[in-house]
């Protein structure tokens, strides 16, 4: 395959493009996440409605730490109705609730009319126990059904 030669690219590089950015689970990073689950709230707002100085939220989306995240954490959790615990300390997001969407090529879970009996593969053969030659030992012989 043949590069161009102003491709420099990292192959680091060019597999985060393919994959997708992920963001980190921080607190500053929760704080910007907690203010548009609030109704896309600015700072200034988000800070009033938590009674708190909208300077020191902004620092806190920088990155900075609050001195009392605890108490801070709880604040916002009150008064935004989010989960203390998750702003706190981060984690998994839950999905999104709502009335669920149905696809075009959904396959429905049916459940089975009736148990289907596996077929009987063994070849058909009938057992006779009149034998026309005693010398055979124990007088049976084998004839196919048909």
């Amino acid at each position: 395959m043949a590069t161009n030669p102003g491709d420099h690219k990292s192959d680091e590089a060019r597999n985060e493009e393919q994959s997708g950015d992920v963001p980190a689970d921080t607190f500053a990073i929760r704080l910007v996440m907690v203010r548009h689950h609030a109704g896309r709230l600015s700072i200034e707002q988000a800070a009033k409605l938590c009674e708190l100085n909208s300077g020191n939220w902004a620092n806190w989306e920088d990155g900075r730490q609050p001195r009392d995240r605890v108490e801070v954490a709880q604040r916002i959790a009150d008064s935004l109705g989010v989960s203390f615990n998750w702003l706190l300390l981060g984690g998994p997001l839950i999905p999104a609730r709502g009335k669920p969407t149905k696809r075009a090529n959904q396959v429905t879970a049916r459940k089975p009319s009736s148990p289907v009996r596996p077929r009987d593969t063994r070849s058909k053969v009938r057992v006779d126990s009149r034998s026309s030659n005693p010398q055979q030992g124990s007088g049976r012989r084998a004839i196919p059904i048909r």
